[in-house]
């Protein structure tokens, strides 16, 4: 993951994934307190595997405060596997 600091407008690669999937065509958003939320996309379970689609209910989460990932699982209606779609961020 490269990470930009928009304060001093410098690069960083932050290497370690931990136990979670390489992913991608998912969707991601910001949270106001700097959690980053993946939804979808597909995902390499290992190298060399074969990709899937990720569950909609089993959200990724990255805090860029403490550059730690962790896993929350949605509930509620069934939502189809999906890539390359938009999400928008809300307040309710």
């Amino acid at each position: 993951m490269s990470i930009l600091n928009t304060v001093s407008y410098t690069w960083t690669t932050y290497r370690k994934l931990g136990n979670f999937p390489i992913n991608s065509e998912h969707n991601a958003n910001i949270l106001p307190n700097g959690v980053i939320v993946y939804i979808g996309g597909i995902e390499q379970v290992f190298y060399g595997a074969t990709f899937t689609l990720v569950n909609m209910h089993k959200i990724k989460l990255f805090n860029t405060n403490t550059l730690e990932w962790s896993r929350k699982n949605a509930t509620g209606v069934e939502i189809d596997l999906r890539l390359y779609f938009s999400s928008v961020l809300s307040e309710l």
